[in-house]
């Protein structure tokens, strides 16, 4: 019986390689996030990298390609966004509702914006990575209130 080379590791060394792939991974794609909110649009693998204090190599080993990378983000996106989507009170006078409302949207629109901004800036058909990040088209941004 063949015995896997996985076995002949002790099990906090695998977990501790996971764990650190892991960071590796989240380092990267935090990186590209923070570059494309401070206005670096297409930034270079290179720069991604050094951004995420990880070699180039890196990269390369969790992301099989720029579409990847991309999706990645998109999915840390959303879960930074999440916490900022709780609805407004359905209960109590409308003008407490409303300031509720403003409060959470102006908090929502201001993470959402350096990735919207790049997003319009590098064009639909050039960025389909992206696109998961905006918002659906025809979607009521005032349902909360009715």
């Amino acid at each position: 019986m063949p015995v896997s080379t996985l076995s002949l590791v002790a099990p906090d060394e695998t977990d501790g390689r996971i764990a650190r792939g892991a960071r590796a991974r989240a380092a990267i794609v935090d990186a590209l996030l923070a570059l494309i909110e401070a206005g670096e649009l297409r930034p270079s693998a290179a720069r991604i990298a050094e951004r995420a204090g990880v070699s180039l190599r890196s990269v390369f080993q969790h992301f099989k390609d720029v579409e990847s990378l991309f999706a990645a983000m998109a999915d840390r996106q959303r879960e930074r966004l999440a916490p900022l989507l709780d609805s407004v009170p359905d209960d109590g006078p409308l003008e407490g509702r409303l300031d509720a409302f403003v409060a959470a949207r102006t908090r929502l629109l201001e993470s959402i914006a350096p990735v919207r901004r790049a997003t319009c800036k590098l064009g639909r058909e050039n960025a389909p990575h992206l696109l998961g990040l905006l918002p659906a088209e025809g979607a009521q941004p005032l349902a909360e209130l009715a």
